[in-house]
């Protein structure tokens, strides 16, 4: 007796396929989820880590100018903003401090507390002091490093 022969598939088998683009998306999610490379968008050395403890003298009690940048490490256009300000704590050294406010990392009831009093809802959100408790300028969202440029030489000019 004969048995009947089957005739390979012309199709590709579908669960190998899928198994693969499921592979590929897993190893993406990875790679966008680990963190980033120390360089890359570490902060220079010249912006300051403003923390609920020193925000009053960082902050209020300044002789210079602050630029405050509200922030996240979790955050993909905070990422993308860092090596704005980065560039701008190394270009403006000396006459403007520029520092970030880490609102991932604070204890959710004191940055809660900081981040109520300006108004902060998203980020990253752009505050710049001139002395006291009251922002001078607001940004909100990715803004171009000329921007930013601008307003501090107008405020540098100004005092």
């Amino acid at each position: 007796m004969k048995q009947p022969t089957t005739q390979p598939s012309a199709s590709p088998p579908w669960f190998l396929i899928l198994g693969l683009l499921g592979g590929i998306a897993f190893v993406v999610f990875v790679v966008w989820q680990s963190p980033e490379p120390r360089g890359r968008n570490a902060s220079s050395v010249n912006v300051v880590e403003l923390t609920n403890a020193n925000w009053q003298k960082e902050v209020v009690e300044s002789d210079i100018p602050v630029f405050v940048d509200f922030t996240a490490s979790w955050c993909p256009p905070c990422r993308m903003f860092a090596p704005t300000v980065n560039s701008l704590a190394d270009r403006y050294k000396g006459k403007i401090k520029v520092a970030k406010f880490d609102v991932g990392d604070q204890s959710m009831n004191k940055a809660r507390d900081i981040t109520a009093r300006y108004g902060i809802k998203a980020i990253p959100h752009v505050l710049i002091f001139k002395g006291g408790e009251r922002p001078y300028h607001e940004f909100r969202g990715l803004t171009p490093e000329d921007e930013l440029a601008e307003v501090f030489d107008k405020l540098l000019a100004s005092r």
